[in-house]
């Protein structure tokens, strides 16, 4: 279990790191990557990178922007409310409530677009939202060791995509 983590947030900075390049992600590696961003401590990495450097966001973003692209719906959840997280964090209002909207029309219960949501229909700030994010090690202490239950999410959206498209 712990090695498909690894292997999910490896895949995620190399990606950063390609796009941070001015490259894109193939195709297989892209829908590989949304998937990867539907495990919630690959996601929060996500997440979390998006509060560094400007540029290290802005080939975040870029990447995300293209696996919005190359997606179905069932899967956008994650990389939807990453986009609105963006978004938001450079003023871009309108663009993020899309983002949520998008996001929750997919999948009406994801709680991370919920959560963008209301921050964003309370008009608080991004850096105030941003000041109580935890540090990634204050997230693996907190998920503790990766374990089976980590896959869920992603099992049952794999079972649903896979009975409605036989």
């Amino acid at each position: 279990m712990g090695q498909i983590v690894e292997d999910g947030l490896a895949r995620l900075r190399q990606a950063i790191a390609l796009y941070r390049e001015g490259k894109t992600l193939d195709d297989v590696t892209a829908v590989r990557l949304a998937f990867d961003l539907q495990i919630i401590r690959i996601r929060d990495e996500a997440w979390l990178t998006l509060e560094t450097d400007p540029a290290t966001a802005a080939a975040l973003t870029a990447m995300l922007v293209d696996l919005a692209r190359h997606v179905d719906d069932p899967f956008l959840a994650p990389v939807g409310s990453l986009l609105a997280v963006s978004a938001w964090l450079n003023g871009e209002v309108g663009l993020a409530r899309r983002a949520v909207a998008t996001a929750l029309a997919v999948a009406p219960s994801y709680s991370m677009a919920h959560l963008v949501g209301h921050a964003l229909n309370h008009h608080l700030p991004a850096p105030r939202l941003s000041a109580q994010l935890p540090t990634i090690e204050e997230i693996d202490a907190a998920m503790g060791t990766p374990h089976a239950g980590w896959l869920r999410p992603l099992q049952w959206l794999l079972a649903v995509y896979l009975e409605s498209h036989g």
